[in-house]
């Protein structure tokens, strides 16, 4: 005891700082985990909001069908679209054809005649 009065480390001047300086730290850690939970929630629903922006939708009015595909509009006829599958470069692709129109699909020959032929037998 009479070595840590010696050197001054029991004497106020010098406890009061030391605990401030504990708490403050303290306190950061506790935000800054509180606003690591935040930044992960807002980082998920941003990806969320993302996904479903960008999810394919199809839609057939009068003959022609609407195709919205990662942000981009395409519009054909419905009577003369078709779906193949082509080989471009060593890779397989399924492709959505209709006139002169072609639209390099990102989903296998299978899923796009449930998703697109599917639809396109329905409204006729």
């Amino acid at each position: 005891m009479e070595i840590l009065k010696g050197l001054g480390i029991l004497n106020a001047s010098f406890l009061v700082p030391v605990i401030v300086v504990v708490l403050v730290i303290l306190i950061i850690a506790k935000v800054a985990k509180s606003l690591l939970k935040l930044g992960i929630l807002i980082a998920v629903i941003a990806i969320g909001v993302v996904i479903y922006f960008n999810l394919p939708s199809f839609t057939v009015d009068n003959g022609t069908a609407t195709l919205k595909l990662m942000g981009q509009e395409h519009t054909i006829n419905a009577k003369t679209a078709k779906v193949i599958t082509e080989d471009k470069d060593g890779k397989k692709q399924t492709v959505l054809v209709s006139g002169t129109e072609r639209i390099v699909l990102p989903f296998s020959k299978d899923f796009a005649e449930k998703f697109i032929i599917e639809k396109l037998k329905d409204s006729k």
